[in-house]
């Protein structure tokens, strides 16, 4: 749900501005990524895009934010990756401009068209927000890299890249990106100054030690099975070197 009633009351201005428009973006979202060739975003879709909005709303209540600012976020959330139906890398700008051209069309203020924009380009690798809002952004999309559905989301953006790139990956190629990406968010100051704000770090070291344990276990599987014949090797030449 992209609103929550009980809070939204206790927002500051009462009920939401226009929940109309957040309807329509909705739709929007739902009929660009259908008249696309999107089947093989099967991370990047409807849902991610719905979940960072709900996600961004709520920490924007959290943080007592004002309804239009919640509403400015929610859209922002909604169109932050439809860049992907067009083209996989730099995609943000895309989405911006498609958000732009929408919020135009229905008279939005000029302000806050630059606000959403700001907020969508904010969600580029690597993460790199720079005041409240644009944490909050950060901190909605990357969520998953903080809790349990890490593992099982991160199967659906492995098919995905996979689909993108053409070719498969090992279970161990896969993992140590996986590594890569988390480690890049926990040595990233500005990302996770929004991930301590809110509580996120935990999640993420437990699933970097996790990673960690899945790849040493590989590891340890691929070792050659010639141990007690190498350990033979050597102890016949020790016992050929001495005097």
């Amino acid at each position: 749900m992209l609103y929550g009633d009980g809070m939204e009351k206790r927002a500051r201005g009462g009920i939401a501005e226009d929940r109309g428009i957040i309807k329509e973006t909705v739709a929007d979202v739902t009929s660009l990524l259908k008249s696309r060739n999107t089947e093989r975003l099967q991370y990047h879709n409807l849902g991610h895009a719905l979940e960072v909005a709900s996600v961004a709303r709520k920490l924007g209540l959290k943080e007592s934010l004002d309804l239009q600012t919640l509403d400015d976020l929610t859209l922002a959330g909604l169109y932050h990756d439809v860049g992907f139906s067009e083209r996989y890398k730099n995609n943000e700008s895309f989405g911006a401009a498609t958000a732009r051209s929408f919020l135009e069309r229905r008279g939005r203020p000029e302000e806050r068209i630059r606000r959403v924009e700001a907020l969508i380009l904010s969600t580029r690798m690597p993460p790199e927000p720079k005041n409240l809002l644009e944490e909050i952004m950060c901190a909605a999309d990357h969520g998953n890299a903080s809790k349990p559905s890490f593992f099982p989301r991160g199967e659906s953006l492995r098919k995905e890249i996979e689909a993108e790139e053409g070719c498969e990956m090992s279970q161990l190629d896969w993992y140590t990106k996986q590594r890569d990406y988390l480690q890049g968010l926990l040595n990233n100051a500005a990302f996770m100054q929004a991930a301590r704000r809110f509580g996120m770090e935990s999640g993420m070291r437990l699933n970097m030690r996790k990673l960690n344990t899945l790849i040493e276990d590989i590891a340890l599987d691929n070792l050659p099975r010639y141990i007690p014949q190498t350990d033979a090797v050597f102890g016949k030449l020790s016992a050929e070197r001495r005097p």
